[in-house]
Order: structure tokens, then C-alpha cells, then sequence
């Protein structure tokens, strides 16, 4: 993975200008290949480049990439910083784009131990996936899992884990990350089926 990030650095150096895009990239794949440091100073570069563009796709994605290497490395005070600001900044951004920043914020209220505030941003988020047709109202649905989990309502976080299984296996591997697996299992342990 370090091998990757080299690289990156190698491609960064040859070319004199960079374009917003291939910075908020590099900026994942340095995070990707354990380097939040760097990825942090490009993604940073790469939002501010892009409000001078009014790329606001890649300002929002920029963003959210900074609000999770700031959770992980800062603290969730600076995460929640950038995500509440996005929300304040982009209401009415793209749909991918507004899920992304919604789901990033019920997160950190979990990491919060703000259990239903988490859920309620989540429900919201379901509903308004379902209305708009968008596949994302599954990711929404499975993700509820691990705020009824925290309120102590495993039957519902075990049929919403169970609802997401229409997710493709790589969506499904990408939730599972957050510990929607983990709650699941510890349900059906708690309700004798594990």
C-alpha cells in the first residue's frame, strides 16, 4: 500500500498542474494506502481548488474525505466541523452527494452516543431515498441497524440488516465496515438464532 502512495507522489511530482479531480483521487488513494497526513493536505488542496472552479461535486466529495480523516486522527469536534458545514453550504447538492454528508454525520453521532438523533437523520435519509427512487434507501435501511442496536432494539436492527442483503456485495462490504456485521451478529446472538 505504501508502494501506492510512492506512486501517487511520482505522478504528483511529474505534472505542474493538477486539476481538482485528480487531487480529491490522489487524496483517496493516499488515504487508501495509510498516508491520512498526506491524503489531508490533498483533499484540503483539492476543495479549495475546486470553489475557485465551483466544482462543487468535488468539493463536497473533498469534504467528506476530510471529515472522516479529521474523525479518525482529530477528533469528531472537527469532523462534525466540516460536515455541518457542508450541510449548511450544499443543501441542495447532488442526491449521492447529500447522502454521503448525511450518513457521515449519523455516524459520528453514533461515535457520540447520540443514538437517536443518529437514527431520525437515518429514517429521514430512507425516506427520502424511497421517494426519490434511489437505491440508496437500502444503504440507509441496513445503516439503521446500528442505532436500534445502541436503543436496545434488536429485532429492528436485525430486520434492517436483513433488508440490506438486496445490496450488492460490495455495497453490503462497504456498510459492513461501520460494524453493521458485527451488530447483527451480536442480535441474533442476543435473540438465540447465533
Amino acid at each position: 500500500r505504501r508502494e501506492f502512495g510512492k506512486w501517487i507522489d511520482c505522478v504528483i511530482e511529474r505534472e505542474e498542474t493538477h486539476t481538482p479531480r485528480f487531487l480529491a483521487l490522489a487524496a483517496r488513494c493516499k488515504n487508501m494506502a495509510g498516508m491520512p497526513v498526506e491524503a489531508l493536505q490533498l483533499a484540503r488542496r483539492a476543495a479549495s481548488e475546486a470553489r475557485r472552479c465551483r466544482d462543487d461535486e468535488v468539493v463536497v466529495r473533498s469534504s467528506l474525505l476530510i471529515a472522516r480523516i479529521l474523525r479518525c486522527q482529530v477528533s469528531l469536534e472537527e469532523s462534525n466541523r466540516v460536515l455541518d458545514d457542508l450541510r449548511e453550504k450544499y443543501p441542495e447538492t447532488l442526491w449521492p452527494l447529500r447522502y454521503g454528508i448525511a450518513a457521515e454525520r449519523a455516524y459520528n453521532l453514533i461515535l457520540e452516543n447520540h443514538y437517536q438523533q443518529a437514527l431520525d437523520l437515518m429514517e429521514e435519509l430512507k425516506k427520502a431515498a424511497t421517494e426519490a427512487g434511489d437505491s440508496r434507501a437500502l444503504w440507509a435501511e441496513r445503516f439503521l441497524a446500528l442505532p436500534l442496536f445502541f436503543l436496545g432494539r434488536c429485532s429492528e436492527a436485525l430486520a434492517c440488516f436483513r433488508a440490506g442483503e438486496r445490496l450488492s456485495a460490495r455495497n453490503r462490504f462497504l456498510l459492513d465496515r461501520h460494524g453493521v456485521y458485527i451488530v447483527a451478529a451480536r442480535c441474533m446472538q442476543l435473540q438465540g438464532q447465533y
